[in-house]
């Protein structure tokens, strides 16, 4: 029945428990779900923009998605977290990293 369930939502046959997905991959796809370019989230988390490409590429091969997009969709519901007026929480950071979020935010 899992594997049947797996199958008709695009996964492989053999995905039935999905892999722990890492503390930056978690971020990496929270903020890009909240609409937020590799760029951008590069700043925010004060990484390379070839170092959050790398983490949302893995992010979505353990989840068994084919892009950025699907892995939003898969990503477990546990990570997700909007406050009540819909903006994304973010936890923690310096007050440079809150500027840039609050410009992004009001750019985009």
């Amino acid at each position: 029945l899992v594997a049947t369930h797996n199958e008709a939502r695009g996964r492989p046959r053999n995905a039935t428990v999905p892999q722990t997905l890492t503390r930056r991959e978690v971020q990496c796809l929270r903020w890009a779900a909240a609409g937020k370019t590799d760029g951008e989230i590069a700043i925010i988390l004060d990484l390379s923009v070839s170092t959050v490409r790398f983490h949302l590429r893995n992010a979505a091969e353990r989840l068994g998605a084919k892009g950025r997009a699907q892995s939003i969709q898969r990503l477990p519901h546990r990570f997700h977290q909007r406050l009540s007026d819909g903006r994304w929480l973010h936890s923690g950071g310096r007050a440079h990293k809150q500027r840039v979020i609050q410009g992004a935010a009001q750019t985009g």
